[in-house]
């Protein structure tokens, strides 16, 4: 039965990244955001298949030709359900608060309700009544899910399936359905970064912060809440400075044999389903943008640098932010 290594995070924090890094370890295998892999089935058979499309896994095929993945979808043929991933894949459920089976389109109300129904009461009360009656609810995505991870570990031979499709909603219903099979990385990037991101695409720098603080304050206090499920920190900032050696903590973390090379990308030799559009750069290099130095002046850092302050201390020490803030 596979495991896997869910990366859970905010938007534009470098997950697709920290997903291909760890899928360099010997017995990982990197998979992005497999949530959309239904869609983009369904996606090929109504569309030309291009990287502009964004519908054409990473090894540049079709998914329903490519070695692994379409691998994977004819063992699934094998079984009833998983038939329709090849025959109906918008039927094969893998997306949560998604029972209109439309990826490109926003959540119904009815979905967005439940989800911050679930959220809320997971943040502020643990795996309770209404969160396990959600569950019960979606019970049957979260199946169609671990069939997949189970058939591509087959396929693969590997130990540990990324997922690096971050909604936390999604980590909670797939840990209830196999609670001994998930480690979970929190990944996240520096506020500063952050906010200097809002503010290159138009954004505004002190909204990003807050709803910085909120989502990952979010994510914490529903992380710290399942306490059986092995967790671990990482800042997009200390894989981009020392790949090598996060990488390596990480491998010790989910228990794989650690490598000692220097670490080569080739986005060519990966099958990720979604993500960023930078998972289709052929040779993908790591490194580190402080960029944000020069776009953030003094006033919004002090500001920024303000909230962070006014968060309570157990958050602050979870992240460790006070050896993670930088200086301006």
């Amino acid at each position: 039965m596979a495991k896997i290594c869910y990366i859970t995070s905010l938007s534009h924090s470098g997950s697709t990244l920290l997903d291909i890094l760890i899928g360099t370890l010997q017995g990982a295998f990197s998979t992005g955001e497999v949530t959309y892999l239904a869609w983009n089935l369904y996606r090929e058979r109504h569309m030309e298949v291009s990287v502009a499309e964004q519908n054409i896994c990473t090894c540049r095929y079709p998914f329903s030709k490519c070695q692994i993945w379409g691998e994977v979808i004819d063992r699934l043929k094998n079984t009833k359900q998983g038939l329709l991933l090849s025959e109906s894949p918008l039927n094969y459920q893998m997306k949560f608060y998604n029972f209109t089976n439309r990826y490109d389109a926003s959540a119904s109300f009815f979905d967005q309700k439940l989800k911050a129904i679930l959220i809320k009461h997971l943040k502020n009360y643990g795996n309770g009544l209404i969160p396990k009656i959600l569950h019960l609810y979606n019970r049957r995505i979260a199946e169609n899910n671990w069939i997949v991870f189970d058939t591509l570990a087959e396929v693969t031979n590997a130990k540990v399936i990324i997922d690096s499709s971050k909604d936390i909603g999604r980590l909670y219903h797939l840990t209830q359905h196999r609670p001994d099979s998930v480690y979970i990385v929190f990944l996240v990037r520096s506020i500063f970064a952050v906010a200097a991101s809002s503010l290159k695409r138009g954004g505004d720098p002190i909204v990003s912060a807050l709803d910085w603080v909120q989502g990952n304050m979010s994510k914490y206090s529903i992380i710290k809440r399942m306490p059986k499920i092995p967790s671990i920190v990482v800042w997009y900032e200390d894989y981009c400075k020392d790949p090598l050696s996060e990488r390596n903590r990480i491998a010790d973390f989910i228990g794989l044999t650690k490598n000692p090379e220097d670490i080569s990308i080739n986005s060519k030799k990966y099958h990720l389903v979604a993500g960023n559009p930078m998972r289709y750069t052929e040779d993908i290099i790591i490194r580190r943008d402080d960029s944000w130095r020069s776009l953030l002046n003094k006033s919004t850092y002090n500001t920024i640098k303000n909230i962070l302050d006014k968060c309570p201390n157990s958050f602050r020490d979870y992240l460790e932010i006070i050896e993670h803030t930088h200086i301006m």
